[in-house]
């Protein structure tokens, strides 16, 4: 009921927070095999993927905020690890594809003209 409602109507409300929880938590009932097999494999790299966030998100960061295009538009990027509910979903539906683990966001905050 989980994967199949509550999650999904979290998402059509937009509580996106809410949402991951759900899924993290469902899966982990519904699927614990490959759910504790997924972590296992993401905390092996997590220095790794760390490390390659970081540095993706400085420099986007940096070439945003350079950019001349942008002036007056506050950028701000953020990296996170993708839950593991949404991995398994990619993983699950083409399994020869290369699956991305990270995610990079820009949001960014244009002012209102005068």
């Amino acid at each position: 009921e989980t994967l199949e409602i509550f999650a999904p109507l979290a998402h059509r409300l937009g509580i996106w927070q809410f949402k991951a929880e759900l899924e993290e938590i469902a899966f982990r009932y519904v699927h614990p095999r490959p759910a504790f097999a997924l972590r296992k494999a993401i905390e092996s790299r997590a220095r790794r993927y760390d490390g390659a966030r970081n540095g993706v998100t400085r420099t986007l960061e940096s070439k945003l905020r350079a950019d001349d295009a942008l002036d007056g538009v506050e950028v701000t990027v953020s990296g996170r690890t993708k839950e593991l509910y949404s991995l398994w979903l990619k993983m699950e539906r083409d399994r020869r594809r290369r699956r991305d683990e990270l995610c990079a966001e820009v949001f960014g905050d244009v002012p209102a003209p005068p």
